[in-house]
């Protein structure tokens, strides 16, 4: 095997050569340009897609959000107001439930 070799002019882009085969750079640089364009058009379809899923998951997860502190704000006036009742049964349990004496069916 010979070493690649290295033929520049003015006219001419670079290309090496060797034994075997030779590689014209413009030709490389011109196919890894397209590729770059494609390869960028498409991680930006999918790069906008992604950011579409986060934000839609991050407006479901807010409205779910709202809908746990609406629940809990109600239930927590529910639970309050249910308490404030049962204190006052309490009260009035204790002043009318019947004495020892009543239950056991002494006058």
């Amino acid at each position: 095997m010979g070493r690649a070799r290295v033929r520049l002019t003015a006219t001419e882009t670079p290309r090496f050569r060797c034994y075997f085969f030779a590689l014209d750079l413009a030709v490389i640089s011109a196919s890894i340009e397209t590729k770059r364009f494609v390869l960028k058009d498409v991680l930006k379809d999918v790069l906008k897609d992604v950011l579409d899923a986060v934000s839609r998951e991050e407006r479901e997860l807010q409205s779910m959000m709202s809908q746990r502190d609406n629940a809990t704000a109600c239930g927590t006036r529910t639970y309050s107001g249910v308490a404030t009742i049962l204190a006052g049964l309490d009260d009035l349990a204790s002043k009318v439930r019947p004495t020892e004496r009543k239950r056991a069916g002494i006058p």
